[in-house]
C-alpha cells in the first residue's frame, strides 16, 4: 500500500516496523489532511493531531480547521485521529489555557456538525496504527467493491 504523506506534516509517522511492511511512503501535498491512499487522495484523508495541535485548531487555528473539515466533508472517509485520549482532553492535560468541557464540547459539536470522526487513539504510536488501518481497510473496501462491479457487468469493458 502507498501512503502519501502531505509534504507539510510536521511530524509525519515512519510506518516502520513489521507490521508496515507493505506500506511504501510517498510524499506530496495533499488537498485535505495529512495522509491518503495513493491515488485516492481525493476521496480519503486522515488528519492527525497531538493533544496541543487539537486544542490550537479549537481556539487561535478554529477557522482554518473549520474549513479543512468542511472540505473533509467531500470526501467518502475521512477522520481526525489524535495522540491522546478524550480523558486526557477533558483533565486538560494540553498546554493551553483552554477549558476542558469547552474543550470536549467543541470536538463533540464538531463531530456532530461536519459528520467527522475523531479516533483518539491514546499515544503516537497508536495514532500511528490507527492511521494506516484506516487507510488500509478503506482501500480493502474499494478494492471489494470493484470486485462486485467487474462481477456483476464482466470484466469484457464497455462496448464501444
Amino acid at each position: 500500500m502507498k501512503i502519501l504523506v502531505d509534504t507539510r506534516e510536521q511530524r509525519p509517522f515512519s510506518f516502520a516496523g513489521p507490521a508496515y511492511s507493505s506500506v511504501e511512503i510517498v510524499k506530496g501535498t495533499l488537498p485535505t489532511g495529512d495522509y491518503s491512499v495513493l491515488g485516492f487522495e481525493n476521496e480519503c484523508a486522515v488528519e492527525r493531531k497531538s493533544a496541543d495541535d487539537l486544542i490550537m485548531c479549537l481556539t487561535r487555528n478554529r477557522d482554518r480547521f473549520t474549513k479543512e473539515l468542511i472540505r473533509a466533508r467531500g470526501l467518502c472517509s475521512f477522520a481526525v485521529v489524535v495522540e491522546c485520549s478524550m480523558l486526557d482532553i477533558a483533565q486538560g492535560n494540553y498546554r493551553s489555557r483552554m477549558n476542558p468541557k469547552a474543550a470536549v464540547n467543541s470536538i463533540l459539536g464538531m463531530m456532530a456538525k461536519y459528520g467527522t470522526a475523531f479516533i483518539f487513539a491514546g499515544t503516537r504510536s497508536l495514532a500511528e496504527w490507527s492511521t494506516y488501518n484506516f487507510l488500509r481497510l478503506y482501500l480493502e473496501n474499494v478494492q471489494k467493491k470493484y470486485k462486485e462491479l467487474l462481477k456483476a457487468h464482466g470484466s469484457g469493458g464497455c462496448a464501444a
